[in-house]
């Protein structure tokens, strides 16, 4: 490649990391080590040793490529913090279908999942286990998007992604999973090691997603679960954070809901 298509795909290689990131504003280092992990050239010696990842990119490449894009109005710059991001007009405004997820407007519910989604930058939904279908599926029961449109999108676009979120059979994902783990003593090894971390990982319903899903109980019984849906690249990278956040916040919405039960009897 000559230097003039080196220098469009150093272009390409930091656009592609604000859209893989999402909305939101990132520093230099942060652009720069995705740019690298994402598109690092990898070369494997032909004497058999191991092969490396050269990164093609500097960080002062992609300072130079970012102020580019923002004197032509094609980026933004947020200086108190010194951070980069796509303006608010490159930002594709959520889908109409993103209105049929269910929405809870308070409560204890709400709170948790719009903080959960708020910390992690991520999509946050919470379910109910029924047991009126046979066999027994997860039901959602609230959603929190927050302002990742590609996430509402894909979700858009894609029909059975859509209802599958919503609506499934419990082994369907992580948040059917976890469920089931700890509905009866667990009969697969699978179902086993769930039980026993405490959270479940899947790939999520809509393509390009990942899931972490933790048990909500009510008293004794895993009657719901929550969850949080990363990209695939965040989620590679944050998984323990992910883990961490996920299955403190479903303890303390449990702890509430322990409460509720013992005051009601």
């Amino acid at each position: 490649m000559n230097k003039k298509g080196q220098s469009y795909s150093k272009v390409y290689a930091v656009l592609s990391a604000l859209v893989e990131l999402g909305p939101g504003m990132y520093t230099t280092t942060c652009l720069t080590r995705v740019c690298n992990e994402t598109f690092a050239q990898e070369h494997t010696p032909a004497d058999g040793t191991p092969a490396t990842r050269t990164p093609i990119i500097s960080r002062s490449s992609v300072e130079r490529i970012l102020s580019a894009g923002c004197d032509w109005g094609y980026l933004a710059y947020d200086a108190s913090t010194g951070r980069f991001g796509l303006p608010q007009w490159a930002q594709p405004h959520s889908e109409p279908e993103e209105a049929s997820l269910p929405t809870v407007t308070s409560g204890p519910l709400a709170h948790e999942c719009r903080t959960l989604q708020r910390t992690t930058s991520q999509v946050v939904t919470a379910y109910a286990l029924s047991i009126v279908d046979a066999p027994a599926t997860r039901l959602m029961r609230h959603h929190e998007a927050g302002t990742r449109y590609d996430f509402t999108r894909k979700l858009a676009a894609d029909p059975t992604a859509r209802q599958t979120l919503k609506h499934a059979t419990l082994g369907q994902d992580a948040a059917g999973l976890v469920i089931l783990a700890h509905m009866a003593p667990p009969r697969t090894e699978r179902l086993r090691m769930i039980r026993s971390e405490g959270y479940a990982l899947s790939p999520s319903p809509v393509p390009g997603w990942e899931t972490i899903a933790a048990p909500l109980w009510y008293g004794r019984s895993a009657m719901g679960a929550l969850a949080l849906h990363a990209s695939t690249w965040s989620m590679r990278r944050n998984r323990s954070k992910y883990i961490h956040l996920v299955t403190r916040s479903a303890a303390g919405l449990s702890n509430i809901f322990d409460s509720s039960t013992a005051a009601a009897a």
